[in-house]
């Protein structure tokens, strides 16, 4: 896959094993591959400070898709909508009103 690590701050990615013990490291990490950046988080944030949703967690809610012909779970939209509350940047910030509105036609 030819991936390395983009760490916060760096110009330039850095050659990093990716094996189960590495990417444990991080809650959040992007990859760099020939194919674009790619994101690795462990844990979903929530509502409860520092507490992170586990695969497990959002798999309940999750619904099936298909990406580039492949089934994929994609979280809940409320579980969407509380990671972005908590984690609060901006850009997140910015995605909640029209993710409010999603939710509002959805329901």
């Amino acid at each position: 896959m030819g991936a390395e690590l983009q760490a916060p701050e760096s110009v330039a990615p850095i050659a990093f094993p990716i094996d189960e013990r590495s990417l444990r490291q991080f809650e959040v990490s992007t990859w760099r591959t020939r194919l674009g950046d790619f994101d690795v988080i462990i844990g979903t944030p929530t509502a409860t400070r520092g507490a992170l949703a586990r695969y497990e967690t959002l798999k309940v809610k999750a619904v099936e898709r298909e990406a580039f012909g492949v089934p994929i779970l994609v979280a809940g939209l409320d579980d969407i909508i509380e990671s972005k509350q908590a984690l609060s940047r901006e850009s997140d910030l910015v995605a909640l009103p029209e993710l409010h509105r999603l939710r509002a036609r959805v329901l």
